[in-house]
């Protein structure tokens, strides 16, 4: 993930490093998928299953508060999460558990 204060476009350095980052990030990928069953996601790569069901569900929730789409409902709650410093899976548990509900007049697009 990269994130700035102000949109701007990536210097050729940081472009640069974007693409070696990809790169080692792909080839650990694979070496996680090696030796797992064809057509089954490696377990390494599966742990997050419940906390997608979690951000899922909380999307959904949001998505109704807001009057949005799921994409951005996904989007408010990921930008929650960073603008407090917390973890995703804990912001949507707060959503799912009513300690966090987001306001249309707040956070809305008016």
């Amino acid at each position: 993930n990269f994130y700035c204060d102000t949109p701007h476009a990536l210097s050729d350095d940081q472009y640069a490093d974007a693409l070696v980052m990809a790169d080692l990030t792909a080839q650990a990928l694979l070496v996680m998928q090696t030796d797992a069953p064809p057509g089954q996601l490696a377990a390494e790569l599966d742990t997050t299953s419940a906390l997608r069901l979690i951000v899922h569900q909380a999307s959904g929730m949001v998505a109704a508060q807001l009057d949005v789409g799921v994409a951005q409902a996904l989007i408010r709650l990921r930008g929650h999460a960073f603008s407090q410093g917390r973890r995703l899976d804990d912001v949507a548990q707060d959503v799912i558990d009513r300690r966090l509900r987001f306001d249309p007049e707040i956070d809305g697009d008016t």
